[in-house]
Parts: C-alpha cells; structure tokens; sequence
C-alpha cells in the first residue's frame, strides 16, 4: 500500500482471469516491472508480461512471501557498489569459429531476486560451486535493489563466473516482444551491464524454434550491448553472426542461448 502497486492473484493462462489480467497490463504504463508469479505459472506470468514489453524480476512468489527479506532495510544499506570483473579468455572464444565446440556449465533462476537473496546469499549453493568454472546468473538489478547482497556475490566468487540472466536484467521472453519492446528493454539492460560490469547474458528463447533465437533478435543484441563489451570481442561477435553459429544453440529444453562473452576457460 506504501507504494501504491496494484495486487493481483489473477491466472494469465486461464480464462476469464487471463484477459482481466491482460487488460490490467495493457492499460498499465510500459514498461514496468511485475514483481512476482501467479502461483506456479511461471512460464504464463512471464509470457503475459512480456507481450506487453514488461518483465518480472520474481522479487515475490506466492509460496515464499518473506523469502527476500525486507527489501527496505537491504535496498537503505547503500555501500559504494563492487563491479564485477570476470576473466575471458579471447583466444578460446576466437578459436570456437572453427570447428571446435563451445561448452559451459551454468545454473538459471538468476532472474529471481527472491532466489539471489534467499539461496545465495550466504547460503549451501553458492558456496557449493566456488573454486569450479561454473556460470551463475544473477539479475544486475540487484545491484540496485540490494547492493550490499550485489557486492557479497562480486567479492566471495571464485572461479565463478557472473551471468547476466534471464534474459538480461529481469526475466523476459524476448521473442514474445516487438522490435520497439525489445529495444526499450535492451537500453534499460544496457544501463545495468554498464554499472555492473556484467558481459554475459543468458537468453532464453523460449517460444520460438527450439534452440533458435534468431538472427534478427541476436543481431538486435548485438547492436545494443556492443558498446559494453571490450572492443576485440566485438569482432568475436561479428564473425560469430557472420559464421551463423552464435547465437542459437541451447541445451535447456526450453531453448537458452548465450550472447556476448563468457569466459570459456577450461
């Protein structure tokens, strides 16, 4: 009530609560953030917010209301932000456009800010995969929203590489949004990679050919981050649309991509 935000329990798959919902996102401004799921639909709240160009950073769900904390006393603690700086090792990136093949280990849910806070921060996962090459995403916003948790990521990690996901800062299905949503949202994105110093982002493509994003929706990308990413894997970038190789290979069922750099050390 303190923020004025408008509470809905409303179902985005089933009718008639879907088009209440719907109309709900539609005469909202655009875009916004929906802060949480209904029940376990996951996948429909995403969809539903995403055709409207809004995402959802899962700050709250229904079976773990109090998970996150009290996001008023984490986000008041502001001590100057830590910005991540990961090891990439450009030789290998440069040497994946023969014939070799690129592999990396990464876990999801990095969208979710409940999870961040609740399974990561000093919790058994996080410091279960220290001292591994393993990619763990995390949703940028955080550096916003809990900087002292943000900075508890950047100075505890170990051979973990940072991951911006999904699917970039705050969960979203970019092939469910137009050229106009998807670029509004890659500049807000933009923003975080900035202050940040995240490089990586986990895309997931659901709704579309599986393990396909699309030249358009990469090259859109692409042209958008570019500027945040060092100048000689700009030309990684470059070659890799040009080989058609990036950009479009997932081993999550649901189709996950990642597009700009990783550190693919062994």
């Amino acid at each position: 009530m303190a923020l004025r935000l408008t509470a809905l329990w409303l179902s985005p798959s089933i009718e008639p609560q879907a088009e209440l919902f719907a109309k709900f996102l539609r005469d909202a401004p655009s875009p916004i953030p929906i802060l949480g799921l209904f029940g376990e639909d996951e996948e429909g709240t995403v969809a539903a917010a995403s055709k409207f160009g809004d995402r959802v950073p899962v700050i709250t769900i229904g079976n773990g209301p109090a998970s996150p904390g009290s996001l008023t006393v984490l986000s008041g603690v502001r001590p100057e932000l830590e910005r991540y700086q990961g090891d990439i090792d450009v030789d290998r990136l440069f040497a994946t456009l023969g014939e070799k093949s690129i592999a990396t280990i990464w876990c999801s849910d990095g969208d979710n800010i409940q999870f961040q806070i609740n399974r990561g921060f000093g919790n058994f996962p996080w410091d279960g995969v220290q001292g591994y090459r393993f990619g763990w995403t995390i949703n940028p916003t955080l550096a916003d929203l809990a900087p002292l948790v943000w900075n508890h990521y950047v100075e505890s990690t170990s051979e973990v590489s940072l991951v911006s996901g999904l699917s970039g800062a705050g969960y979203m299905y970019p092939l469910l949004m137009n050229e106009t949503q998807l670029q509004a949202y890659l500049e807000y994105a933009y923003q975080y990679l900035e202050e940040t110093g995240l490089r990586v982002i986990h895309v997931d493509n659901r709704f579309g050919p599986i393990f396909a994003l699309g030249d358009d929706i990469a090259q859109l990308y692409y042209n958008s981050l570019r500027e945040a990413v060092p100048r000689r894997l700009r030309r990684f970038l470059r070659l890799a649309l040009g080989h058609r190789l990036p950009l479009r290979r997932g081993s999550n069922p649901n189709g996950s991509t990642i597009v700009c750099n990783m550190d693919w050390s062994e």
